[in-house]
């Protein structure tokens, strides 16, 4: 009977080694996907974000584009969207919810990125460096050799070389306007208004007009005479109107030492005074994380009350894994320009303008070399519908968060660190005091594990830098977190090794246990949000 009974104590426990084996295996893993769940959540958070704060997250609307801006007219049911590619040109009219109410299209050929100007279902664009008609029943060469062209509310500008001339869409009339000292470098039109912007220049000037409407003619306005260098160039010119008001905006560039910058240009002034209009540099600064933001391209002016606005695109983050090419609006505070972004589409956005001053519509380029048509409301109800999680907000909520714990394994090049001291403690007390290690000294592991936290507590704060703080969520961010997060990955750590451990570990085991298990809860806990 004896026998029978230590026969099965024994039993026993050759049950209950292999569990602790198991548990040492499982208890991390646990940890580990609770910890990658959490960064799961927070990726869901982000994808379904806000851009700023009263702007929704980018609408898709079913129109595509080559590289140029589209072409936008104010119905009486609505807005009037054109784009066109080399082979179509789409028609689209939304209301103020981005809603498309109305659809259609031309087939065309024009040259790629060709400006171009679009009413209902007629098209002029250019079709090898043809000034071209494309309508429903055909095509119809305007004029030849054209450099590009412009559109206004009621008129379209082109030229060739240095020769300027007007186009009545509607009667097809030709009117030449004046010959250029100098060859023309753009026109630059507002289907909002009846003006034109025209840039000419040589490879030591620029000279800018204003075109305004004057009976059946134009009247040009000297705006801007500029010295440029042989490293800097002048682009991207737009302007508005509001009464007698008129704001110019472009884009300077400068090359130095091989690397290329590019800066922002606003002048205003008050019409028919316009011979001196004084332009100044914008900078922009991030409303979400204060930062300078730098580079800005495609800038448009418009006016809101009395005061100018932008629109334009730079590079800037989009969550804590992305960076895109983003659509900005900005507005002066407090003598500063304020910008939010309004975009959350990845890639290249481009190309903004305003439908209304709660509206704004723009190109983005997320792969190949065409653009999809996006835009982003102010408007409650729209806010409301693009925040609900789509399939594809999850998916990529998962694939972001595989990519940061990919990258998180950078955090093992820090974690060599922290195990040096424990090591060399462990390596001098074997060789000086070894029964102190076979004997499984509390002293000597405490020792060590303590060595192992003040080591990893101080240079662990290399790790909390500016993008941790600015990406990571708030139960990492919180006042003193920096010293209370590694404390508690310890404390964690040491649970998981009292529950997890072997009967038949040693010292060394037991340390090097707690030291992986640590790690491996600090790269699925932090390292998601350092690089």
């Amino acid at each position: 009977m004896s026998n029978v009974t230590a026969s099965s104590a024994t039993g026993e426990k050759m049950k209950k080694k292999p569990d602790k084996n198991i548990a040492g295996f499982l208890l991390p893993l646990v940890a580990i996907l609770i910890f990658f769940s959490l960064v799961i959540v927070h990726n869901v958070k982000g994808e379904t974000k806000l851009p700023s704060k009263k702007w929704s997250r980018s609408i898709q609307l079913p129109a595509l584009s080559d590289d140029k801006a589209p072409f936008m007219w104010r119905g009486d049911h609505g807005f009037d969207l054109y784009t066109t590619t080399e082979s179509k040109m789409t028609h689209l009219t939304v209301d103020d919810k981005l809603n498309v109410k109305k659809s259609s299209s031309i087939r065309v050929h024009t040259d790629k990125n060709s400006p171009f100007w679009a009413n209902k279902n007629k098209v002029f664009a250019l079709s090898n460096g043809n000034l071209t008609l494309f309508t429903k029943n055909g095509e119809k060469v305007i004029d030849q050799n054209v450099d590009s062209l412009a559109g206004s509310q009621d008129a379209i500008m082109y030229y060739k070389g240095n020769k300027l001339y007007i186009l009545n869409p509607e009667t097809l009339k030709k009117t030449f306007i004046k010959t250029e000292k100098h060859l023309i470098a753009d026109v630059v039109g507002n289907p909002g208004s009846a003006s034109f912007l025209v840039a000419t220049g040589g490879d030591s000037e620029v000279r800018l007009s204003y075109f305004q409407k004057s009976g059946s003619g134009y009247k040009e306005i000297p705006v801007l005479t500029e010295t440029k260098g042989v490293d800097e160039s002048m682009f991207g010119y737009h302007f508005a109107e509001d009464g007698n008001k008129l704001a110019v905006s472009f884009v300077k560039g400068t090359t130095k030492q091989g690397t290329k910058q590019f800066y922002a240009y606003l002048g205003t002034g008050t019409l028919p005074q316009l011979n001196k209009v004084p332009f100044h540099k914008i900078l922009f600064s991030d409303k979400e994380n204060g930062r300078t933001i730098e580079n800005p391209d495609n800038i448009r002016v418009s006016f809101e009350g009395n005061d100018p606005t932008l629109l334009f695109s730079a590079t800037g983050p989009i969550n804590h894994k992305k960076e895109a090419i983003n659509v900005y609006k900005a507005e002066k505070e407090e003598g500063k320009w304020v910008a939010a972004r309004i975009s959350t589409t990845p890639g290249m956005s481009q190309y903004a303008m305003h439908l209304n001053k709660k509206t704004v519509i723009w190109l983005n380029n997320n792969r190949g070399d065409q653009f999809t048509l996006y835009g982003a409301s102010q408007n409650k109800q729209v806010i409301a519908e693009s925040q609900k999680m789509a399939k594809a907000d999850f998916e990529n909520s998962i694939i972001d968060a595989f990519s940061s714990i990919l990258v998180s394994f950078i955090v093992m090049t820090n974690a060599f660190v922290w195990i040096i001291p424990p090591a060399l403690f462990l390596v001098i007390l074997y060789v000086v005091k070894i029964n102190e290690i076979e004997d499984d000294k509390l002293w000597v592991k405490i020792t060590a594990i303590a060595l192992y936290l003040a080591t990893q507590l101080y240079v662990i704060q290399k790790l909390f830098n500016a993008r941790f703080e600015t990406f990571a969520p708030p139960y990492l961010t919180f006042a003193g977190s920096h010293y209370l997060i590694p404390l508690f990955i310890g404390l964690l750590s040491l649970a998981i090794v009292k529950a997890g451990k072997g009967a038949e570990w040693g010292l060394f085991s037991k340390v090097a246990y707690f030291i992986g298990v640590d790690v491996l809860i600090v790269m699925f806990l932090i390292g998601p949000y350092v690089y």
